[in-house]
């Protein structure tokens, strides 16, 4: 008998849900992925000691099911980027120009009571269990650009529940075109071109589960309610420089604790997709020490906007 291989078995679709509670309909996005959740339910037990007669005294009490972030990997690209980011950020804004761009910037309030982001449901084939999420919160988005690949995303779901899928639906078609790659990639420093050898774009909203007691509802009581911010939202970028080609300005800026404009993404043809900090603080800068070639790690964080958004995307129409 043959073992199953999640690389031909599985998949993961996803699709933004228009309300709390309510599942999406259908899939709009399958994600080229490279590393599953894991598709069952978490359970969550007390031991309780009790006197019962007999020399075992305790017994094992069934009290709900674990709220949990599943971690997902993906290649990243221009289709299915927007979809993550609109789904933990915010709505972007009306596209415009040639070619068509919109601009995504982060809400200041939340999606709804209980969700800080609009909700996902998510939709995992795999051969252990066919697995349905709903109502997904995105805490992290991070996108890894490694030398001379297709980057990578990894999100982190923060679920209430996993339910079994009971029929697999038709997924969408993989993009196939528009991957972010490294030859795509770019950063922009106070104006000017940077040249990195490797980069992450981080994206984080803190999260925490909001657990009540249901008893009145039995189709919900083992879950908890939904979730709330936890601190606050933050984006970093982090490179890596060879010695010869980091900007003075960066060094400079570095040494000062001065702000700087940041722009980092992928232009793929006449299609962008990038980050951008209005303000953004070198707040690492750390040469290698040894005898060999000198890479120099640095992050660049989003700071304060003066209680504006600290971060914009700009996004394909």
């Amino acid at each position: 008998m043959s073992t199953p291989r999640m690389g031909k078995y599985g998949a993961i679709a996803i699709a933004l849900q228009t309300a709390v509670g309510t599942a999406a309909d259908a899939p709009t996005n399958t994600l080229r992925t490279t590393a599953f959740g894991n598709p069952m339910p978490e359970y969550t037990y007390t031991n309780d000691e009790i006197a019962d007669g007999t020399i075992f005294e305790s017994g094992e009490q069934l009290q709900g099911v674990a709220a949990s972030q599943r971690q997902i990997t993906a290649q990243a690209t221009l289709a299915d980027l927007p979809v993550l980011l609109t789904a933990m950020l915010g709505t972007p804004g009306t596209a415009s120009g040639s070619p068509l761009q919109a601009t995504l910037t982060p809400r200041l309030n939340d999606y709804a009571a209980l969700a800080p982001g609009q909700p996902l449901t998510v939709w995992q084939p795999h051969p252990v269990r066919n697995s349905l999420f709903t109502d997904v919160q995105i805490s992290s988005i991070v996108i890894t650009i490694s030398s001379r690949a297709t980057a990578t995303v990894q999100v982190t779901f923060n679920t209430t529940r996993v339910s079994m899928l009971g029929s697999v639906p038709v997924l969408p078609a993989i993009a196939t075109a528009e991957l972010a790659k490294f030859m795509n990639f770019f950063v922009k420093y106070a104006t000017n071109p940077v040249l990195p050898t490797e980069a992450t774009i981080t994206i984080t909203q803190p999260m925490e589960a909001e657990d009540a007691a249901q008893g009145l509802d039995s189709a919900n009581n083992l879950y908890a309610v939904g979730w709330s911010r936890s601190g606050p939202l933050s984006a970093m970028v982090n490179i890596r420089l060879g010695a010869a080609t980091i900007p003075d300005t960066m060094r400079a800026a570095y040494e000062a604790g001065s702000d700087a404009v940041l722009e980092a993404g992928f232009k793929v043809g006449t299609k962008e997709l990038s980050v951008k900090f209005p303000h953004s603080r070198v707040s690492t800068f750390v040469p290698d020490g040894g005898l060999g070639r000198i890479v120099v790690p640095i992050d660049i964080k989003a700071t304060y906007n003066a209680g504006a958004p600290s971060f914009e995307w700009k996004l394909p129409g």
